[in-house]
């Protein structure tokens, strides 16, 4: 059975403003195996306490109206103890304000520990709280 999360929500910038702090990869990220936005590139990060988390870009996207791409998790040893994790992130224009735009994250995976999974709302809601925290209206 697939276990699914689904976070959305509207920033107060322009797609042009915000892409940029959520892109493949982040900051804090390495790069491995590839160039960015280039699929089958690896992004690595040790996670202080936790671990190290390596992912695998496995789809980029752009367009006039929005932006994002897809990955996988590709280390066993990941502190989520998660199996299958896959994740996808796109932020869309405002068409009725430019300088407002909507991001959604969306991830679905077949194992990962009791703890993690029960954790893992909040902690994709923190972790865009602190990525976006800078934003100002356009």
């Amino acid at each position: 059975m697939k276990h699914r999360l689904y976070h959305a929500r509207e920033l107060p910038a322009s797609l042009e403003a915000a892409w940029p702090l959520f892109d493949f990869p982040s900051a804090g990220w390495t790069l491995t195996g590839g160039g960015e936005r280039e699929v089958g590139t690896r992004r690595e990060i040790e996670i202080p306490g936790l671990g190290r988390i390596v992912d695998e870009l496995t789809a980029y996207e752009r367009s006039e109206h929005h932006v994002g791409f897809s990955y996988r998790l590709v280390n066993d040893d990941n502190p989520m103890r998660a199996v299958g994790y896959q994740g996808t992130a796109r932020m869309y224009r405002n068409s009725t304000d430019p300088g407002r735009c909507f991001m959604v994250y969306t991830s679905f995976w077949d194992e990962m520990s009791p703890e993690m999974a029960a954790a893992l709302p909040g902690m994709i809601t923190t972790q865009f709280d602190e990525i976006f925290k800078g934003l100002q209206a356009e």
